[in-house]
């Protein structure tokens, strides 16, 4: 597996989010473990409550500007989303995969 950006003022690459979804396919993972896969040293309540100010100008929680990335990568077709999981967060309960293809990965 990949270096994860271990710094918690860095974003992670899209490699490295891609990275996280192709080890746990073809399972669904949630936010909240992708955020502690991404930012080892960032606990649940810090990533979702404190703001900071990313390369580019935005201010936003770890947690909201990893949702705002995967919501892009969905967009442009790289990433799946999966169920909703209030019960994981009531909030920030998404949960995403890779997308699967056709002849690949059908169990």
């Amino acid at each position: 597996m990949m270096q994860l950006a271990l710094i918690a003022d860095l974003p992670p690459t899209d490699a490295e989010i891609l990275a996280v979804l192709a080890h746990h396919a073809p399972d669904v993972v949630p936010l909240r473990h992708l955020c502690a896969a991404l930012w080892p040293g960032i606990s649940w309540q810090s990533a979702k409550t404190e703001t900071r100010s990313w390369p580019g100008g935005l201010a936003s929680t770890p947690a909201e500007w990893l949702r705002i990335r995967l919501r892009d990568l969905h967009r442009a077709g790289r990433v799946a989303l999966g169920d909703y999981d209030r019960a994981m967060d009531p909030v920030l309960g998404f949960t995403y995969q890779l997308p699967r293809v056709a002849g690949r990965g059908a169990r």
